[in-house]
């Protein structure tokens, strides 16, 4: 690999990584986000799986979309 190379998968596997742990907390904390509002857990645990999908919708419909307008290749 090229130092260029290296340096573009490093700062994306930084990237993914943020997004990951981002996630992850979200995810964790979602019931205790929700509690003061007076949400109790099966109801904080729907909204933070929908979170989820909606989130798995929006990749789905906006990936072939950057694909077809070639903003995001490398070199």
């Amino acid at each position: 690999m090229s130092r260029r190379e290296l340096c573009d998968f490093a700062i994306l596997v930084w990237g993914f990584g943020v997004l990951v742990g981002v996630i992850n907390s979200v995810t964790t904390l979602v019931a205790q986000i929700y509690a003061p509002y007076g949400y109790d857990s099966n109801q904080s645990g729907f909204l933070g799986a929908a979170l989820l999908i909606a989130g798995i919708v929006g990749a789905i419909i906006t990936a072939p979309f950057f694909d077809r307008v070639l903003a995001y290749h490398l070199a």
